[in-house]
């Protein structure tokens, strides 16, 4: 009698509390759905985005397989223009910064490389757009800018970063910090890496010597 009385009881708490939250109840139930479906319908456009922006990217790569250039370079813009942000957006900035250097257009290369620093603060898509930016201030004969790029070396770029300190400071005519910097790249570098070791003695041996 006790237990049903308890049971009864419970129903009757439940009751009180359905009718006076209720609607509550139901409206934060609903608006939670509502929330996750819209979630997982952003994933799903985010999937689906990638997956196309990965096509054009593959086009662009069979473009430049078949040296056509012209068709390749259209392609990068589309994609940075369609999928900013993206993998593949950075990955074709890098391509056309990486083709006006070959063309010699080094101040384009400059503000595309510029661009792709200022929209990605960190990770390899930065390290690697900071790197080659700085090699290109140093062709323009900006060594301080390419300094200020590569102030914070990233782990894993020991080794070039240091090397492009090094030309920076050489140009600069700072032989003490250049051969400091070749000096750490050097030591960065594998034991069983000759070409690479002698890469930077070349470089080493072409600055004055340094007391």
């Amino acid at each position: 009698m006790s237990a049903h009385l308890n049971d009864q009881e419970l129903i009757d708490t439940l009751g009180r509390w359905w009718k006076k939250f209720g609607n509550y109840a139901v409206v934060l139930i609903l608006g939670a759905a509502v929330v996750m479906a819209g979630w997982r319908y952003w994933q799903n456009q985010q999937a689906t985005k990638l997956e196309t922006a990965s096509l054009y990217y593959q086009v662009l790569l069979n473009d430049v397989a078949k040296n056509q250039t012209a068709d390749a370079v259209t392609q990068a813009n589309y994609i940075i223009k369609n999928y900013s942000g993206s993998s593949y957006a950075n990955m074709a900035a890098l391509f056309l910064a990486q083709l006006d250097v070959a063309q010699n257009n080094l101040p384009l290369a400059q503000q595309q490389l510029q661009t792709l620093v200022k929209q990605n603060s960190s990770g390899p898509f930065q390290a690697i757009a900071s790197l080659r930016l700085a090699r290109v201030d140093i062709s323009l004969q900006q060594p301080q800018a390419a300094l200020g790029l590569l102030a914070k070396i990233p782990a894993g770029y020991e080794i070039s970063y240091n090397i492009v300190r090094g030309d920076a400071y050489a140009q600069m005519k700072q032989f003490s910090d250049a051969n400091a910097s070749y000096q750490a790249a050097l030591n960065a570098v594998p034991q069983n890496d000759k070409p690479l070791q002698n890469m930077i003695h070349l470089r080493i041996n072409t600055i004055p010597a340094t007391s």
